[in-house]
């Protein structure tokens, strides 16, 4: 890739309010008929006692420890640092998971177990709520929104984009002045930008997105170690003195997770090349294999496990992606054009010497993300 084809933090910013309002509407429209209510009468609200949290003063956070550069020129522009753990305490004594799938699901089986003495709060839809209760994630149950965040000190937000954006106003109507109120969102950009509209005192809005998941969604496969091992953005500063922020980056790390430090622009532009184009990828393979295949079952019959492992992604259900490619739009359709600039060189060099470089490349990177997981 050349620097020529990397300026989309200056192109998103031209893009301005007009494609965060567009972009907004869209979302809401579409979420307007995908049948979840911020206040369905059958959602339940959950919670346990917590009588013995031991709180951590700021000071005591390890947040000042030296900045340390990242192994490869790869990925230094996205901030990587080195934490030594910290115990297992946390000064947050009440946390409200709005949306118990999948990551919701998985961060409160996680906080359970590191912290059992915080109270844990669930909202969702009745069903997804009795899985998680089966899982052991929440227990309890009430009435709407307002309830479930009303006395919590951080509200962790796992639903889709258009659903997250739209329960912003109630979450910021009914939260308490000193709470954290977090994300999970894959895009950042849209949502940042709206909740800049309703934090603007009081609660703080912390944007956040775990780099980890399944292609399977809901309750039912939550796990309590999702989130061991991996990346976890903050659209913040490192050096955030607000000293919500450093607690919750301090309780992520004691989940197993390093959080990395960047703004919302940067953060899109980068999931978009390495999350949101190979997810894209796997479906028009998935697409090209389909419409190759013939009435004797040929090419698929001869699939080996290298297709396998390629189409994984395709897995996923549009449900999830819907969203994250309404607030992504530009961003991807500028990796998609990369990934045809390469496919295109590719095939005009299937006879020359130089294909070998490409693959020689292709090398580097696989042994260095190999690396990296172990």
């Amino acid at each position: 890739m050349t620097r020529a084809t990397r300026p989309v933090r200056a192109t998103l910013r031209s893009a301005g309010n007009l494609f965060l309002t567009q972009a907004k509407k869209r979302l809401i429209a579409t979420h307007a008929n995908s049948k979840f209510p911020l206040n369905h009468s059958k959602h339940m609200l959950v919670t346990i006692s917590n009588s013995n949290t031991i709180p951590v003063s700021a000071n005591c956070l390890p947040h000042s420890l030296p900045r340390a550069p990242h192994p490869s020129p790869l990925l230094q522009s996205f901030g990587y640092t080195i934490r030594m753990p910290v115990a297992n305490q946390t000064s947050f004594r009440r946390v409200a998971v709005i949306g118990t799938g999948l990551i919701g699901g998985s961060f409160a089986l996680a906080l359970g177990r590191q912290f059992p003495a915080i109270a844990r709060v669930g909202f969702d839809r009745k069903d997804t709520l009795e899985r998680a209760i089966v899982r052991g994630a929440i227990q309890e149950s009430a009435g709407d929104l307002s309830a479930a965040v009303r006395d919590a000190d951080l509200v962790y937000i796992a639903l889709p984009i258009a659903a997250a954006i739209e329960s912003l106003p109630a979450i910021a109507a009914s939260a308490r002045p000193d709470a954290l109120v977090t994300d999970v969102c894959s895009t950042k950009t849209v949502i940042c930008h709206s909740a800049k509209d309703h934090f603007r005192s009081g609660a703080r809005f912390l944007g956040g997105h775990p780099i980890a998941g399944k292609e399977t969604s809901g309750a039912e496969h939550s796990n309590a170690d999702l989130f061991r091992g991996s990346r976890y953005a903050l659209i913040a500063q490192e050096e955030d003195p607000d000293p919500r922020v450093q607690q919750f980056a301090a309780l992520l790390r004691t989940l197993g997770a390093e959080p990395d430090w960047c703004d919302a622009e940067t953060h899109d532009w980068a999931v978009g090349i390495v999350s949101h184009l190979p997810q894209l990828l796997s479906v028009a393979l998935a697409r090209v294999v389909q419409d190759e295949s013939d009435e004797t079952g040929l090419p698929v019959t001869l699939a080996g496990r290298g297709l396998q492992d390629m189409l994984r992604l395709a897995g996923s259900p549009y449900s999830v992606w819907r969203d994250i490619c309404l607030t992504n739009a530009e961003n991807i359709s500028r990796a998609l054009d990369r990934l045809t600039q390469a496919v295109d060189y590719l095939r005009t060099h299937l006879s020359s010497k130089d294909l070998e470089q490409e693959f020689r490349d292709a090398n580097e990177l696989y042994r260095f993300l190999h690396k990296s997981d172990r």
